[in-house]
């Protein structure tokens, strides 16, 4: 697998071949989520000039080494440059609170929900010019759509911190379903929510954002299965779902 810088400005495009006796593809990767693009439009030199050559590999997979390249040969130095460039000095780390210290700070205001616990805590904590507070605002969306079931701090915790799109519909409705079944049954199993028949070859843009979209189910699935073992016992089969997916 190979990342191609298109210019300097690092917008990046994936090219792998997908079987040995077809030509290679090309493949867009979207930019903006890594931070390459600002929010309103134009384009800044950061520092993803480093991590994204990272990406070109897959480990564990049929390509576990990758390249890097520009689409034009005089931007090659730069990044030749900038790939032995030592990593910049970080000014301060992002912390956010354990469960542990959101626990306490719910037993100081019982009266708080969940939603309420994270709004005060972000707003009244004080840090060191050392750190700053990570950003929250998923987590939080997170806890306003779960806010009314009847879950523990700490399921609701691990339920907020999971890795849901919130932003994404179909994702954002697992997560919800998902925690309504545990707080129901105790018990999640996932012929309940998904059926095999859901995955076709996408034919058309929007059903392969469909698709794109049930893979973060899945593999939200997978993750609470960790997290909640006996009551989310199709881990196993939502893996393997989750790999036809891919």
């Amino acid at each position: 697998m190979i990342w191609l810088f298109l210019s300097k400005y690092l917008k990046v495009l994936t090219i792998a071949p997908c079987d040995a006796a077809e030509p290679w593809q090309l493949g867009s990767q979207d930019a903006a989520r890594l931070g390459i693009k600002d929010s309103w439009g134009g384009w800044s030199i950061t520092g993803e000039t480093v991590s994204n050559p990272g990406r070109a590999g897959r480990y564990g997979s049929l390509f576990p080494n990758g390249e890097v390249t520009c689409m034009s040969e005089e931007d090659l130095c730069l990044l030749r440059s900038s790939l032995k460039a030592p990593s910049p000095y970080l000014k301060a780390a992002g912390l956010f609170p354990s469960f542990d210290i959101l626990a306490l700070y719910s037993r100081l205001h019982p009266e708080y929900t969940f939603y309420s616990v994270l709004e005060q805590f972000v707003e009244k904590a004080k840090l060191s010019s050392n750190y700053f507070l990570s950003d929250c605002e998923d987590i939080m969306n997170a806890a306003a759509v779960i806010e009314d079931l009847p879950l523990g701090l700490q399921e609701r915790y691990i339920f907020c911190i999971s890795p849901v799109d919130i932003k994404d519909n179909i994702s954002a409705q697992g997560l919800i379903q998902f925690a309504e079944a545990y707080a129901k049954k105790g018990r999640v199993h996932l012929q309940e929510i998904f059926t095999p028949e859901t995955l076709r070859i996408p034919k058309t843009h929007n059903a392969l954002i469909e698709l794109e979209s049930i893979h973060k189910v899945l593999d939200l699935y997978v993750w609470l299965g960790f997290h909640f073992e006996e009551s989310f016992p199709d881990r196993e089969v939502a893996s393997s779902q989750k790999a036809l997916c891919g």
